[in-house]
């Protein structure tokens, strides 16, 4: 568990560092089709991969090299769900006080990064799991 909770303190504090200083840069959600800013998403999205990988990867190294793919994904899950709880709240007390009007947008793209995050620590299990051996 404290693997976990390591990773997904440094996914948390990562994407708050990320949803600040793209607000700061006058990164709204509702900006990228007018102003062609779609990098600034595809930054978001190294966040929870290597996050995940890395986290997971610990995880197998402290496991002696050895995990199967269930082992990796309830790993990866539970650093998603650590990351995505700490920066859920950082964004709602964030931009509750922040002069953005609709935070709303945010809550899209944190519901798409969550989403995508599921998919990354599948990608994730199957890149680091120890492949099967043939039973004969």
């Amino acid at each position: 568990m404290r693997n976990a909770l390591i990773s997904g303190l440094i996914i948390g504090l990562t994407t708050i560092l990320w949803v600040f200083s793209a607000q700061k840069i006058g990164f709204y959600p509702e900006s990228l089709l007018q102003n062609s800013e779609e990098w600034i998403i595809y930054t978001s999205l190294l966040i929870p991969f290597l996050g995940l990988h890395f986290g997971i990867k610990n995880y197998k190294t402290k496991r002696k090299n050895k995990i199967c793919f269930t082992e990796a994904i309830f790993e990866g899950f539970k650093i998603l769900a650590i990351g995505s709880l700490l920066s859920a709240i950082f964004s709602f007390m964030y931009l509750s006080i922040s002069i953005y009007n609709h935070p709303i947008d945010y809550m899209e793209v944190a519901v798409i990064a969550l989403g995508i995050g599921l998919l990354f620590t599948f990608l994730n299990a199957l890149i680091l799991m120890d492949p099967q051996k043939k039973l004969s």
